[in-house]
């Protein structure tokens, strides 16, 4: 079974609260990621990355960082629809997120959905797409 991991400053109290609970590691500082069953998540503050192999990464689609990796999958999280991962609607207790098209997981594909979930008016929605994104590519949606 894969784990996430997460590179810069992310809140991983949604696996297990919003999210089905998976293998969750943090990095703060330079990393080297060679794992076929890791999920990448990169934040805000992500330092420097090197990713020689993973099952995807995972980045803020609107503010996108300077250097991508080549080879992995890229599953950008934003506003706009152009990103792999978005929100359809947002309510004052709620959002449904929305995978925009297929991606790789660690049993196959996942096709697009919209998934609604609990959260507050001040959420992070970044947060919330970012872990939608990790949990659809582990297979526990």
């Amino acid at each position: 079974m894969g784990f996430v991991l997460t590179v810069g400053d992310f809140t991983g109290g949604l696996f297990g609260d919003v999210f089905p609970a998976c293998g969750l590691i943090s990095a703060e500082g330079e990393v080297t990621i060679d794992a076929a069953d890791c999920a990448v998540i990169l934040c805000k503050s992500s330092p420097k990355i090197n990713i020689k192999n993973a099952l995807g990464v995972i980045f803020n689609g609107d503010t996108p960082p300077e250097n991508l990796p080549d080879g992995v999958q890229l599953i950008s999280v934003g506003i706009g629809a152009k990103n792999t991962v978005s929100i359809s609607s947002r309510a004052a207790d709620s959002i449904t997120l929305s995978l925009n098209r297929t991606i790789h997981t660690e049993s196959g594909v996942c096709e697009p959905l919209e998934l609604p979930v609990p959260a507050s008016e001040n959420a992070d929605i970044y947060g919330y797409m970012s872990a939608f994104a990790a949990t659809l590519m582990m297979g526990s949606s």
